[in-house]
């Protein structure tokens, strides 16, 4: 949370750069609860975060392609479900959009500073997205974004076939 509100007016993506020792924290702490002989032990129920969510976070907003390696790793480890957070459909979105935004790299080194122009953001599920609907298994999830500097017409739109659970989860998070 303090990394969301110490960047919340600046308005960048580039902003996040400067919290790469946070990042670096949150895989720490994460690593450590994951391997904790408690963590095999389900919760009966918690409306706590544990590590999903601090994990996804790292992966959305730090664009060092190391941490965001390491935390999908951790992700895979993570426990099956931490409230609404269902780790598979965390890892498949992880995976997606370190992708989509890798692929805008082009010739700079891993180490560098990913460009804003290949920087996803204000991602969304639109309303009309089919939830509810009996053949929503058939649907490929759409998601729109925004990529690079905000401008007008700077809106994309990914499509990924998933199953509806994983539907109805990141139409809870986004």
């Amino acid at each position: 949370m303090s990394i969301i509100l110490r960047a919340l007016l600046v308005g960048s993506e580039m902003a996040f750069d400067e919290y790469t020792a946070d990042f670096e924290k949150i895989l720490v702490i994460s690593e450590e609860l994951i391997s904790h002989p408690m963590s095999s032990m389900p919760p009966i129920l918690s409306f706590d975060i544990a590590v999903i969510p601090p994990l996804f976070f790292l992966v959305l907003i730090c664009r060092v392609l190391r941490l965001r390696r390491e935390a999908i790793e951790l992700l895979k480890l993570a426990p099956k479900q931490e409230g609404i957070w269902r780790r598979r459909s965390i890892v498949k979105y992880s995976e997606w959009k370190a992708m989509m935004e890798e692929a805008g790299r082009g010739d700079l080194d891993e180490d560098d500073v990913l460009p804003e122009s290949a920087r996803i953001y204000r991602e969304h599920i639109p309303s009309n997205a089919g939830w509810g609907r009996a053949n929503v298994n058939l649907l490929p999830l759409q998601i729109h974004f925004s990529k690079g500097p905000v401008g007008p017409d700077d809106t994309g739109l990914a499509q990924m076939p998933i199953n509806s659970r994983i539907v109805q989860v990141m139409g809870n998070m986004l």
